[in-house]
């Protein structure tokens, strides 16, 4: 699927084809109002952001080669108590995806361990 910018550089060159100046106009403005909004867009991490980065490494430093389960994660750390097993699942799969950790189901039941 063609992003909107590369259908406007499309309809572009079809008009400059058929010599319609007034569209081509046009059709350059909405570019540059397309290029405008994309530059105000923040390069910055969030607040969520860096929270999640720190509870990340604080994830990995909690881990064992042992595998555990989220509850036992949980246990470890009585300030993730308040933390929901969807939220500290979420982070333990960004982990899995860097490389960083293993997962593996036992009778459906996740365990995570340091790769």
């Amino acid at each position: 699927m063609a992003t909107k910018r590369e259908n406007f550089a499309e309809i572009r060159d079809i008009l400059v084809a058929e010599g319609r100046a007034d569209l081509v106009d046009f059709v350059d403005s909405e570019v540059a109002l397309i290029i405008k909004k994309n530059s105000y867009k923040s390069t910055k991490p969030t607040k969520t952001q860096v929270a999640n980065a720190s509870l990340k490494a604080d994830l990995l430093g909690a881990l064992t080669s042992t595998p555990m389960s989220i509850a036992d994660i949980k246990a470890t750390n009585p300030a993730w108590a308040p933390l929901s097993v969807q939220k500290m699942s979420a982070q333990l799969s960004d982990l899995v995806d860097d490389g960083k950790v293993v997962r593996t189901y036992v009778k459906r039941v996740a365990y995570f361990a340091l790769a």
